[in-house]
């Protein structure tokens, strides 16, 4: 604690690190002390727990990474446990205020580390049979149902009067040269995992049980949350669906004069004579 690490600085205060900071619980949280102490020293254990990320982002995209899986999913949830523990005992007053603000904060983390947790199991988990197929598909429910919560409580935290407030709000507004908020941003090193998993499991479908695809499609396809990774996966749904002879608008150029109609005449690339059209 900084308030604790200040107080030993001054020279008139005797008074161990420990029992600096039980003065701190105790004003800081009345009556929830107890439970706070519990609470900091159970995420100090977690944040010390030796944790190993097989990644291979690089520089800003590392360090969220890294963050994301800094904490166990089990340690974040005992974490939030303690803190709404806390909360009630605390009653009403500016010591439960503090708790809710620092359990917010938690449910937002917490929403941060299911996302890649999930994400990365989808990415690691085979499929040997139809029951493997299906548990996955649970993940990626579960995945999207965590991306949709982590994404409203950003909405409802954000319009509050507060650090965290304040602090999320930031991510929202700083942009990237290329227009991309940082909360964004942060979302899409978060999910690109899951997106491995996902066509994995579509093609399991596809080849081992094509007449369940459709079934199993809209399912997977109702699970997916507004994003960017949402819209590749319906993409690839759409695609595998109608199987269409190409992707492309024009894709008769190089043979039909009229297949551009509508767009800016285009010169056939001389890489792609001779190849058949579509």
């Amino acid at each position: 604690m900084v308030w604790a690490a200040a107080k030993l600085q001054w020279n008139k205060d005797r008074r161990t690190f420990d029992e600096l900071l039980d003065e701190f619980y105790a004003k800081m949280y009345g009556s929830a002390a107890g439970t706070m102490k519990q609470f900091f020293d159970h995420m100090e254990a977690a944040w010390n727990a030796p944790r190993t990320v097989q990644d291979q982002h690089v520089g800003a995209a590392a360090e969220r990474v890294a963050q994301a899986a800094s904490v166990s999913p089990e340690a974040i949830e005992k974490g939030i446990k303690l803190l709404e523990k806390a909360k009630n005992e605390a009653g009403k007053g500016i010591e439960q205020e503090r708790i809710d603000i620092t359990l917010q904060g938690m449910r937002y983390i917490r929403g941060m580390i299911l996302q890649y947790h999930l994400a990365t199991m989808l990415s690691q988990t085979g499929i040997a049979d139809l029951k493997g197929a299906r548990r996955l598909l649970n993940i990626v429910k579960r995945w999207g149902s965590i991306v949709r919560e982590t994404g409203h409580l950003h909405e409802t935290v954000s319009g509050k009067d507060n650090l965290l407030s304040g602090v999320l709000r930031g991510f929202q507004r700083s942009r990237l040269p290329d227009g991309t908020t940082l909360l964004e941003r942060d979302r899409k090193m978060l999910d690109y995992p899951a997106f491995f998993g996902m066509i994995a499991l579509l093609e399991w479908f596809r080849k081992n049980d094509p007449r369940a695809l459709a079934t199993y499609a809209t399912e997977l396809g109702a699970s997916l949350p507004e994003s960017e990774l949402g819209d590749v996966i319906r993409g690839y749904l759409w695609v595998i669906q109608n199987r269409p002879a190409s992707l492309l608008v024009n894709s008769q150029f190089d043979t039909d004069p009229k297949a551009g109609k509508g767009m800016e005449a285009q010169q056939p690339h001389p890489g792609s004579w001779g190849v058949p059209p579509g």
